[in-house]
């Protein structure tokens, strides 16, 4: 029986959330641009990220390249779930967002932009811009999906 191997996964997500820290660098200069005060917001939230992809790096330190259909599952399972709660950080810190599940869902799904309109109204520019790159990060989007409403 093949062994589970579970160092490649934690390896593969560091990298991956390294990669999302570096977005999330990126976006500090938006409220500079915006004349905004909110980019501590995305620094506190990259070096959570960073600090959970390091510690994810070491965990995941001499993994061997075999990756089978379970660890390619559970890796992308765990990438969409370690993606939105990092993702959803700098709503949650800044307050525009308080709710953990409204903040881990900010800018998914067509579904959702119709629930955050009011949201919109309050969020800082860098929030709204934040949630563009999230979509442009996202592999899959959900074209063609609606939310079966009767508008």
């Amino acid at each position: 029986m093949k062994i589970f191997n579970l160092r490649l996964i934690f390896k593969t997500i560091s990298r991956l959330l390294l990669i999302e820290s570096i977005f999330l660098l990126l976006m500090i200069f938006v409220p500079l641009y915006y004349g905004e005060n909110d980019a501590r917001y995305f620094l506190f939230s990259a070096l959570i990220c960073a600090l959970f992809g390091g510690a994810f790096l070491l965990l995941g330190r001499n993994a061997t390249s075999a990756m089978g259909k379970r660890e390619g599952a559970v890796i992308v399972t765990m990438v969409w779930i370690v993606f939105s709660l990092f993702g959803m950080l700098p709503y949650w810190l800044s307050g525009t967002i308080t709710s953990f599940t409204d903040a881990s869902n900010k800018g998914k799904w067509k579904c959702s932009e119709r629930a955050f309109d009011d949201y919109r109204k309050y969020s800082p520019k860098c929030l709204e811009r934040w949630s563009e790159m999230k979509n442009l990060i996202n592999t899959k989007e959900q074209k063609g999906k609606d939310c079966n409403d009767s508008r």
